[in-house]
This record gives C-alpha cells, structure tokens and sequence, in this order.
C-alpha cells in the first residue's frame, strides 16, 4: 500500500500538477484594461458595481471591491 501510495504522488506531482499549476480559480484575464463606469460607489466598507459597455466574461455589470493600501 505504502509503494502504490508513493506512485501515486510521483505520478501527480509529474504529470497532473505540472498542468494546474499555472491556471487561476475564477479568475480570467479577459477583461483586463477594460474601462468601466462606476454605477453604484466604492468605498473602504461596502462594494460597488462597474457597469462595462461591452459583456466581460458574460456580464455587462460587475461587483467591485477596493483595496486599502
């Protein structure tokens, strides 16, 4: 068992690992750079909506949250 178990994790780490690890969990690149107009405000405490002229991954109007520096 403990042999099988060791194959296994070379198998993941070498084939299966190696193709994850570069992609991003509900994330998308798409719509980076694009403009949009605030529709409803942004502050420090509560989030906002962007409203963009063309869909961005299926949505013209998009929640959005600040970043305290």
């Amino acid at each position: 068992m403990s042999i099988l178990t060791l194959l296994y994790i070379l198998i993941w780490k070498e084939f299966v690992n190696d193709r994850v690890k570069g992609t991003k969990y509900g994330q998308s690149d798409e719509g980076i750079g694009e403009i949009g107009v605030i529709i409803e405000p942004i502050t420090d405490l509560e989030e906002g909506r962007v409203e963009f002229r063309d869909p961005v991954i299926g949505s013209k109007v998009w929640i959005a949250t600040s970043k305290k520096l």
